[in-house]
């Protein structure tokens, strides 16, 4: 029996490193969830006009309101670790 290893068919990207600021990050996060909300509501309006399909506007909102629900569990726990924080005695 002879084993042939897997090979990827492309390389991973590798990080980059950059010298962006935390408010530009945020910032850009805010945009994608904007714009993922927006997909999704441009799916639902297509599949309402008659020109979309009913399994992408589930899809594209099955994804936004996951996105919507991580970025308020992410958003949670930043203001729960503020909060421990600022409550610390000194």
């Amino acid at each position: 029996m002879m084993i042939v290893p897997l090979l990827p068919d492309e390389a991973a990207p590798l990080p980059q490193e950059s010298s962006k600021s935390s408010a530009s990050v945020f910032g850009r996060v805010l945009d994608e969830l904007g714009a993922t909300l927006r997909r999704a509501q441009a799916s639902e309006d297509a599949f309402a006009g008659g020109s979309g399909s009913l399994r992408a506007a589930i899809y594209d909102r099955a994804q936004a309101d996951i996105t919507v629900t991580v970025a308020v569990a992410a958003v949670s726990r930043t203001v729960q670790s503020l909060q421990a924080i600022l409550q610390m005695q000194i």
